[in-house]
């Protein structure tokens, strides 16, 4: 079912002003609304709904109103777009969001820092937790750090003096307010400086990073820095990267025995970041072609090609990676014409790889007839029983024929790791299980699958819920560790 986001977002707001709602209705116009299909159906009697998922990206303003459940602008933005969804659709989950920058537009966090003797460095003033308006601001306040070499403490190296100052016009440069002697204080009379919980957490997070900056000394010269990762460290930007270079040219292994030593989990760290942020768009883009069911066959075997990490652990099979799309079973070579074809063979992981069969139908393939077979028994679909005798058909045609031709055997088996064919498993990925509506339905697939030696039969949701585990347990790994008590901080950990 296509849901047209726009749509939903005016008719909304039309339901609002309607009502007299024009407070609630200002905000919505101002925000954008997303709305998609999320795959899960829900039957109303005789009607199937499908279920949807909006989200709501808007101002900061917005943001924190619609995290209000208990706003009045709250409530009524949502039972508007509940009165203004599409029929035979039901809203299953809501998100707001703050609005989101072009990548062009993402503002890096840099800090530049200058040496001021062998031990020490003054960092370049960073600005408290600055408003999106800072050219219209006349105060402001400011961190003005030094890093030192703390000769009585290795982690304690960054010294901090929190600085206001003003300008009299915003085309002028900013001044210090003159400071003011505490030894004046008058009995009963006090000074303070109030932070925001904002502004006391972005004081948190700057200490921690430049904290990190002084893990391995204090930076010498002029060095400007950019954070790429918040547990992962820095990296050297400007001249210094102008020397990471050369010397990249010069000697390779030179270059990385350095970053090694300087910095050992850096690049590990970036990596698996941006192999996190790829498998993130791939479970989007398998979410969003699970809903709206356009995606064909060979669309569904090329998009498991490129991510083999969703099949992941859990099942009889181990972790795969592709041998081949579009293999030939039998009767020629691999990648020769005539013969079983099947959509890609794959092969376990480890020291020594056995070969796998995968075959995709459709989410939308049906598992099951409508009609039953006995009480409380239905009939297999022909495209279920059909899958499961063609993966049968193949593994058997790969073992007998493909695997031993000469030229198969000796291609597969000169990899490193080689690989094997003894008796080889088959998946085949097929339909939905938010078909099975009834018990008698579950009962009738699980009870089929389960006594089914060969092959594995696993549903489109069912991979998609493996692919969000799977990036759940990355998220986790990705996280910074906490830190050691002061009991242990001497002990030698063993990594």
């Amino acid at each position: 079912m296509e849901i047209s986001s726009p749509v939903l977002h005016a008719s909304a707001i039309k339901f609002l002003e309607e009502g007299g709602e024009q407070e609630a209705g200002d905000m919505l116009r101002e925000c954008r609304v997303n709305a998609y299909e999320c795959g899960d159906t829900w039957w109303d009697g005789d009607e199937c709904l499908y279920a949807v998922h909006v989200e709501i990206f808007g101002s900061r303003e917005a943001y924190e109103t619609l995290s209000d459940k208990r706003h009045n602008s709250t409530t009524a933005i949502w039972n508007a777009l509940e009165a203004a969804k599409p029929p035979l659709t039901y809203i299953k989950h809501r998100t707001e969001h703050a609005w989101q920058v072009d990548e062009e537009e993402a503002l890096p966090i840099i800090y530049r820092t200058r040496s001021t003797s062998n031990a020490s460095a003054v960092v370049e003033d960073i600005w408290l937790d600055p408003l999106p308006d800072r050219d219209l601001a006349r105060t402001r306040r400011i961190l003005r750090t030094e890093l030192v070499d703390n000769m009585h403490s290795t982690r304690a190296r960054v010294k901090l003096c929190i600085t206001h100052q003003r300008r009299h016009r915003l085309n002028e440069p900013w001044e210090d307010v003159e400071g003011f002697n505490l030894a004046t204080l008058k009995g009963g009379q006090e000074m303070k400086l109030a932070l925001t919980a904002d502004e006391t957490f972005f004081l948190h997070e700057t200490l921690v990073r430049l904290h990190k900056l002084t893990e391995n000394g204090i930076p010498d010269g002029e060095r400007e820095f950019t954070l790429v990762d918040s547990t992962a460290g820095m990296v050297v930007k400007g001249r210094a990267a102008e020397l990471v270079h050369e010397l990249n040219e010069r000697d390779s292994e030179e270059f990385w025995e350095a970053i090694r030593q300087i910095q050992p989990n850096l690049f590990k760290a970036v990596a698996l970041t941006k192999l996190h942020e790829i498998r993130e768009d791939a479970v989007k883009t398998f979410e969003r072609q699970l809903s709206a069911g356009t995606w064909s066959e060979g669309d569904w075997q090329a998009f498991f090609q490129e991510n083999t990490w969703i099949f992941g652990y859990g099942l009889r099979y181990q972790f795969l990676s592709t041998v081949t799309a579009q293999p030939n079973y039998g009767g020629t070579t691999m990648t020769g014409q005539g013969g079983k074809r099947g959509d890609f063979l794959a092969a376990s992981e480890a020291g020594r790889r056995f070969t796998v069969l995968v075959e995709i139908k459709k989410p939308g393939t049906r598992l099951l007839d409508a009609q039953l077979y006995r009480n409380k028994v239905y009939v297999l679909s022909k495209e279920l029983v059909g899958g499961v005798t063609q993966v049968q058909s193949n593994c058997r045609t790969w073992e007998i024929e493909g695997a031993r031709l000469e030229d198969n055997r000796e291609e597969l088996e000169a990899g490193s790791p080689p690989t094997h064919t003894i008796q080889p498993k088959g998946i085949l990925i097929i339909g939905n299980l938010w078909e099975l509506d009834q018990n008698a339905k579950r009962t009738t697939f699980e009870l089929f699958r389960r006594n089914l030696q060969n092959p594995d039969v696993i549903t489109f949701d069912e991979l998609l819920a493996r692919a969000r585990h799977l990036l759940l347990n990355e998220e986790r790994s990705l996280r910074p560790k906490e830190p050691l008590s002061d009991e242990h901080e001497d002990e030698e950990l063993d990594f």
